[in-house]
């Protein structure tokens, strides 16, 4: 979810700053409020900003517009199946009015589309452009970004929306986790008071504050009307914005923002709805998000009322969230649950989520418990059909590989703990119980297979026997292999015409293969099953997988010389592949010019970024020379032969970090005191500091990132020395106002200081 806060920069100015005493007064006065309102009779009617004037141009002016996300490396976003896309068992439904495939379809039972899986033409057997493309055909809402009151830009519906509708991608620069949080340091340093991240998953996360899409300016709402769904498409995960309810035309769109912001300042939230707490980010919008992802919450059958009477009776009991910032999830929460059968409709949701990468072992454990719970055939034979044999497939990839796409290290003697093998074979338990297959497409396809040898080879148990058994169970069964038949009469060949032309049209010839052309009427296709390709010819009514070889024809005779026209013809025809060739390089050469444009903007912006930074690390590299000529001098004198270089790096490196904490503590007393006063405290501070925690750690180099329980300490250190610095800088204005004025005292009154 969204990990910053994701209001557009053009922040209203009516916005005024507020201490934390007032968040507890707002929140204390909302709960009130919001308690009275859940006893009217009916929800207010939805607003509307119909009124409000189209500002999308003016938006798109603030950020670089993205077409698809930008991947920092080809690792990220994976879905962590390498091979075989995931296909669904539809069959065209291809109208030939209006030229429109309707499978896969909203109300269709397609196995892909009820797991959040987008089918590929290429691979799956519903035909070319049906309709669980939405990602990729970019079938997105009509919508368009309004200036709000108070939120700065908004979203707002051009068209009335019906619920689980798609409406857009979130589309942005997907970024590994340090990189995440170096960039919320370098938009902190930059003056950035909002950051558009959404993590795509664990230790990856999508950044749409500099290049995106509309999507960016979706405002949070703490009752929103619509939420963020996971999706894959092809080998990628996306994220999708979804209507959680029918929305009016005129609606603005919002979401949840639902986590807590990295270092962001809490701001007021002015969503208006009668559940709002009061605020965005700090510790009690921490404590009313969601403590699981949507997708895992479904999957587990968790309700938000269940997590909130959760954390209740954890703050009754004084004991705090445990989450670390890497955590997806609370394991303690997760463990709590109690155990719950399957229901028939709820199978989409639990492959669905077993199909994630990367996914926590208690979860997985979890989920496969409800279904060795369960005992219902139809419910246990749909889960094998919805995409079952991929999603226990991915169970054991990520036991026995650690989720990784590297399947070289299966065969290695790693011991799996008793509950990691417990798991295993309740997976192989599970599999051994379905109802046996016809085909074993889907077992090759899904690989699960080369884990199930990977067992055999490790274990010499029960779970070898089990594997073993269904290793020799699919052996047996043969591969599907499908050539599509023409039916009888006029109406049904048109359309079966129609079709191969359909499954071709991906190709650039269906008439040519491997560069030469087909004998006479010959054409090749792609069988939508099995990939392979196969060779028709409608004139002669024949189908078949071998390459169609031509008839010997007799010699023809000789012809004369070409005629002008011929040429001339060959002329145009070689100007023109010229011209082709001259207009692919320009292009080519205006993508590489605006590739080098794009990195020497990021270059100026990190240039800037460290000029700004000039005057800290001046001053850290003065006070590393100092401390290196004073170590040199010891060493001397003591005659010690160990380096002193060490400590002195290491009070550098504690500076550094301190340096980059301390000076946004000191801010509110910069009109009090002055720029340059401010900077000597800083230096002063920082310094003091280091030297106390090389003290306290020694050798030991300071954290990434400082936790809430240092800050403390750091704030409770900086407060006195500053309430100081303020009494004594204020004596000597007073006795220069006396001075002045030559009797002594002064009209003025010393300033208020800034409260903590």
């Amino acid at each position: 979810m969204v990990v910053a806060d994701s209001v557009d920069e053009y922040s209203s100015p009516e916005k005024e700053p507020f201490s934390a005493s007032d968040t507890e007064n707002d929140a204390t006065s909302r709960e009130q409020d919001s308690k009275a309102l859940k006893k009217s009779a009916s929800p207010p009617p939805p607003k509307l900003f119909l009124n409000l004037p189209d500002k999308t141009e003016e938006a798109l002016a603030t950020f670089n517009l993205l077409q698809l996300s930008k991947y920092q490396n080809a690792k990220l976003g994976s879905c962590g199946r390498q091979t075989e896309d995931m296909t669904c068992d539809c069959r065209e439904d291809f109208d030939t009015n209006t030229k429109v495939n309707h499978a896969c379809g909203e109300d269709s039972e397609c196995i892909n589309r009820l797991t959040s899986v987008e089918c590929l033409d290429e691979s799956c057997s519903c035909g070319s452009d049906c309709q669980n493309q939405r990602f990729q055909k970019k079938a997105y809402a009509k919508v368009c970004v309004i200036q709000t009151e108070h939120k700065g830009f908004g979203l707002r519906a051009e068209e009335d929306l019906g619920q689980d509708q798609f409406i857009y991608e979130y589309i942005g620069e997907v970024v590994d986790e340090p990189s995440f949080r170096n960039r919320m340091i370098d938009y902190d340093n930059q003056g950035l008071k909002h950051f558009y991240f959404m993590m795509l998953q664990k230790g990856e996360f999508i950044d749409a504050t500099k290049a995106g899409c509309l999507a960016r300016f979706c405002n949070h709402s703490c009752s929103p009307n619509a939420y963020v769904d996971k999706w894959v498409v092809g080998k990628k995960l996306r994220m999708g914005i979804f209507a959680k309810k029918n929305i009016l035309k005129g609606e603005e769109i919002t979401f949840d923002y639902n986590v807590d912001r990295y270092g962001a300042q809490a701001q007021k939230c002015y969503c208006g709805e009668p559940n709002c707490i009061g605020f965005i980010g700090g510790k009690t919008q921490t404590d009313s998000a969601r403590i699981l992802p949507h997708i895992i919450a479904e999957a587990l059958a968790v309700t938000s009322s269940q997590e909130k009477e959760w954390l209740k009776l954890m703050k009754q009991k004084g004991i705090k969230r445990s989450e670390k910032d890497d955590d997806t999830i609370n394991a303690e929460f997760v463990a709590s649950l109690e155990i719950k059968t399957i229901g028939f409709d709820e199978v989409p949701k639990i492959t669905g989520c077993l199909l994630q990468p990367n996914l926590d072992f208690i979860v997985m454990e979890k989920i496969i418990d409800r279904v060795v719970m369960t005992e219902d055939e139809t419910v246990l034979h749909r889960i094998a059909k919805v995409h079952g044999v991929e999603a226990f497939s991915t169970i054991l990839k990520n036991i026995l590989s650690a989720g990784s796409d590297d399947t070289t290290n299966l065969d290695q003697k790693r011991k799996l703990s008793d509950t990691e093998e417990s798991l295993v074979f309740k997976v192989l338990k599970l599999m051994s119980a379905w109802p046996k297959m016809k085909y074993r497409n889907r077992i090759v396809n899904s690989q699960v297979e080369l884990y199930l040898e990977a067992i055999v080879d490790r274990f010499n148990d029960d779970l070898t026997e089990l594997a073993q058994f269904l290793l020799d169970q699919w052996k047996q069964l043969p591969m599907e292999f499908k050539i599509p038949k023409r039916l009888d009469g006029p109406s049904s060949q048109k359309e079966d015409i129609l079709a191969d032309a359909r499954r071709s049209k991906n190709h650039d010839d269906s008439r040519r293969i491997d560069g030469k052309p087909l004998p006479e009427g010959w054409q090749w296709a792609v069988d939508a099953n099995t990939g392979n390709i196969y060779f028709y010819n409608r004139e002669k009514n024949l189908t078949q997988w071998e390459k169609p070889v031509a008839e010997k024809k007799p010699i023809a005779l000789p012809k004369g010389p070409r005629r002008l026209d011929d040429e001339k013809e060959k002329i145009i025809e070689k100007q023109r592949r010229r011209d082709e060739d001259r207009k692919r390089e320009k292009q080519e050469r205006d993508a590489k010019l605006k590739q080098e444009k794009y990195k020497l903007e990021q270059e100026q912006e990190e240039i800037k970024r460290l000029t700004g930074l000039a005057d800290i690390i001046a001053q850290a590299k003065a006070q590393q020379e100092e401390l290196a000529r004073l170590a040199a001098e010891s060493a001397k004198e003591t005659k010690h032969k160990k380096s002193s270089s060490q400590p002195v790096d290491c009070e550098r490196l504690w500076a550094r970090a301190l340096a980059s904490v301390v000076p946004n503590m000191l801010k509110k007393y910069e009109k009090e005191i002055g720029h340059d006063n401010l900077k000597l405290c800083a230096k002063d501070i920082v310094k003091v500091l280091a030297e106390k925690e090389v003290k306290r750690h020694g050798t030991s180099k300071p954290p990434v990132t400082f936790d809430e329980e240092k800050r403390a300490k750091m704030k409770s250190f900086v407060k006195p020395y500053m309430e100081k610095f303020v009494a004594k800088l204020e004596q000597k204005r007073q006795k220069k106002r006396s001075l002045s004025n030559g009797n002594g005292t002064s009209e003025k009154q010393p300033s208020k200081r800034h409260k903590d």
